[in-house]
This record gives structure tokens, sequence and C-alpha cells, in this order.
């Protein structure tokens, strides 16, 4: 029976929902990184000079506010996906696609609409057919993050040559 599909459109329905503005998303985080990144490569190349002229921790001080600006602004984006995230990935569970079809089997077969065995059939199959799609959950992260990484290379090799000394 089609209801089967049931798990599957849930589960492409909260994913749709989770991936809404996650490409804006993701760009704020790599900016968010870069600011992060260079603190920390400021601090790190001003020890020397803090230890020799003791100086004043400014660049610790960047490094610890860009720090945990990150960590809001992660927190924030965290807080607003971790709902629809739960559920998709629970929705697409083998567990869950097991409980559900069990449930349907056993509705079906006591109504006469199927037989045992097709109910046992549905039952079997049930998390083959969510399973691809909480893999493609799980590793959707990974997609943007090469998509990312892809761009900014892309934005490297654009960078014109600078010319040789003579």
């Amino acid at each position: 029976p089609l209801a089967a599909l049931v798990p599957v459109a849930v589960g492409g329905a909260l994913m749709a929902s989770q991936m809404r503005g996650q490409g804006d998303k993701m760009k704020e985080y790599d900016a968010a990184m870069e600011r992060v990144n260079a603190a920390a490569v400021e601090y790190v190349n001003g020890i020397g000079v803090i230890k020799t002229f003791s100086g004043t921790g400014r660049a610790f001080g960047r490094f610890l506010e860009r720090g945990n600006a990150f960590f809001d602004d992660f927190w924030n984006w965290v807080k607003e996906v971790v709902t629809v995230t739960a559920l998709m990935e629970l929705t697409l569970s083998p567990p869950a696609a097991i409980t559900f079809a069990a449930g349907l089997a056993l509705l079906l077969a006591g109504q006469g609409i199927i037989a045992p065995i097709e109910g046992f059939a549905l039952v079997a199959l049930a998390p083959l057919l969510t399973q691809p799609f909480l893999a493609l959950a799980f590793a959707q992260h990974n997609f943007q993050q090469a998509a990312q990484a892809g761009a900014r290379l892309a934005a490297l090799l654009d960078t014109p040559v600078l010319p040789r000394p003579a």
C-alpha cells in the first residue's frame, strides 16, 4: 500500500523545512569562522610580542570576543532547527518506520485488506524505504560544506596572478 510511504513523505517535508535558508546560514557560519580564525592567528602571532613587551592582551580580547560572537550566532541557528531536525531523524529512523509499518500492517490485515504475509513484507521493507533519506539528511551538512569549499576554491583560482618581480 502507498500508505507505507507516509514516513518518507513526512520526513521529506521536515527535511525541506529544515533546509530552508541553510545556504545563507552557511555563508554566515563561514564568515564567522573566518573572523574567529583571523583573531586566533592574530593572537598566536602576537604571543612573542606580548611576552617580550608585556602587551595588554588586545589580540586575546578580540579572539574571545569573536569566539563568543560565533558561539552566540551558532547557538541561535541550532535552536531554530533542532526540533525540526530531531523530528525528521525520528520519522526517518528504522525503528519509527518499522513501528508505523507494523501498525499499518496490523490494521490492514485485521480488516482483511491484506494477507498477514503481506503485512510481514511491509514491516520488513519499511526501513529500506526511509534509510536512503535518513542517510541524505545526515550527509546534507557535508554536502553544503563541500559546496562552500568549492565556491571558496573557485574564488581563489579566479584571483589574478601577481606579476613576477624583475
